[in-house]
């Protein structure tokens, strides 16, 4: 059996004004996986936070930390009694509103869910290595993160993410988000790159009065739903409007959706019922599901000319087109890419 020394090395860059996390896209911890002895990670403002390393082995093996106090800004722990094999691991680092000098407001924009008192999420990371290795170093990324349990609470995590393209990561924590009036920064803007996820599933459903597409994608910025590391299915439910609205997701000139995995369902639109891929724009679907929309063209999903839609897994089954296209719609000169592992049960057209 194999011991196991973590060995964390946090470079951090604040910008709380823009960015709802003082991690950056930069920050990283490297981790060592090799020799044995005390684990310890030193950095400017370790005090503000705790950390929880959490490994996951061959046969889904589960190790994890207890929540990590910084101590004279290091801390320090070991595990031990690791197989060989390929181990994932994943790090969060919570604001210990206990131990800082820095006032709660000025990292949240909200209040948070009762159970989780101050101590805030604010970034997670996760990386791989495999056993036995000589020299064993693995570097964990921490992105921006945040935890939201109602639909205010998302609103203000998207406008409070940074415009600097870096991935930031909003955990949906309750099991229900209802839309009750029309968000207009639900257009997701200013170069910003969002990855919404779950641990447990979750569904967020439009209002009745939003006659516009749920989420609109500008450009120069990415939304992506679902992530490694989550296990939780994010549903976007667009309520079926009597009348046409817009579409689920609609990706603008220049913008990018990445279906990772999750579930777009439910909705009524004029074009591209489930998402609609203007010129220029770019949709990447890897799993999940898109199914029951309907459009009059494209009733799962519509590529303009020049969108760009590639299939590399997933399922789109049961939407309706009262035209054409109850899957895919592809106007002239748009672009539908397809890998082996897709799944479409309903028209594509042409």
């Amino acid at each position: 059996m194999k011991k196991i020394t973590i060995l964390l090395l946090v470079f951090m860059c604040f910008a709380l004004t823009t960015c709802f996390s003082s991690y950056t896209g930069e920050s990283s911890l490297t981790i060592s996986l090799a020799g044995s002895g005390r684990a310890v990670a030193y950095y400017s403002d370790a005090v503000n936070f705790n950390h929880k390393i959490t490994l996951t082995g061959p046969g889904n093996r589960t190790m994890e930390s207890p929540w990590l106090e910084p101590s004279r800004g290091a801390l320090y722990y070991t595990f031990s009694g690791l197989g060989n094999g390929t181990w994932t691991v994943t790090v969060e680092a919570r604001f210990n509103e206990l131990h800082s000098s820095v006032e709660a407001d000025s990292f949240q924009p909200f209040t948070p869910d009762s159970q989780q008192g101050q101590n805030f999420l604010r970034a997670w990371g996760i990386a791989q290595t495999t056993l036995p290795a000589l020299n064993s170093i693995v570097t964990v990324p921490m992105l921006p993160a945040i935890e939201v349990a109602t639909f205010p609470q998302l609103q203000a995590a998207i406008t409070a993410t940074n415009n600097f393209g870096n991935e930031e990561i909003i955990v949906i924590t309750a099991p229900f988000l209802f839309e009750h009036f029309r968000f207009d920064t639900n257009d997701i803007g200013a170069s910003r790159n969002i990855t919404l996820a779950a641990r447990n599933d979750v569904t967020i459903t439009r209002a009745d009065t939003n006659g516009d597409s749920f989420f609109t994608v500008q450009r120069n910025v990415s939304l992506q739903l679902g992530r490694d590391g989550f296990n939780g299915t994010v549903t976007i439910d667009g309520n079926a409007p009597q009348t046409p609205a817009g579409s689920a997701i609609a990706v603008n000139a220049d913008g990018m959706f990445i279906l990772h995995d999750g579930i777009i369902t439910n909705n009524t639109a004029q074009d591209g019922g489930g998402v609609y891929v203007d010129d220029n724009g770019i949709f990447t679907m890897w799993d999940g599901l898109i199914s029951l929309n309907s459009a009059e063209n494209g009733g799962g999903v519509y590529i303009a000319g020049g969108g760009i839609f590639t299939m590399n897994g997933g399922r789109i089954i049961g939407n309706t087109a009262d035209s054409e296209g109850s899957g895919v719609y592809i106007e002239n000169n748009g672009i539908f890419n397809r890998s082996p592992d897709w799944v479409i049960d309903d028209e594509v057209y042409p």
